[in-house]
């Protein structure tokens, strides 16, 4: 994927994957913006409830005026997930942004 914008004015609610990225997963990434967006009330059961985010080296995933709120990852409680909110193998800008209330009851 190009560096380019992912969501604009975007809602994405109460997704569930049974692996990574419950609301996005964002693999190979070579940078992009959210922006004016709403994630929230997604799962996984591994890790990233909200967004799982893997980038290509030195690329930055930008998010902006948005809202990541109530999002959990280990879903299926077996302590294995992380990154409730975001799970990162990569740079993250928040901006004017809200991270708050999401969960893993696995690793930190």
């Amino acid at each position: 994927m190009d560096e380019s914008l992912i969501a604009d004015s975007s809602t994405i609610f109460d997704n569930h994957t049974e692996g990574v990225g419950g609301g996005l997963f964002l693999d190979d990434l070579l940078g992009g913006t959210i922006a004016n967006s709403t994630i929230s009330g997604n799962s996984a059961n591994l890790t990233g409830g909200g967004i799982e985010l893997d980038t290509i080296l030195g690329r930055t995933l930008r998010i902006l005026h948005s809202t990541i709120v109530q999002n959990s990852a280990d879903a299926d409680q077996n302590g294995t997930g992380s990154g409730g909110g975001i799970h990162a193998d990569g740079l993250i800008q928040l901006s004017n942004s809200i991270l708050a209330l999401n969960s893993a009851s696995g690793l930190p």
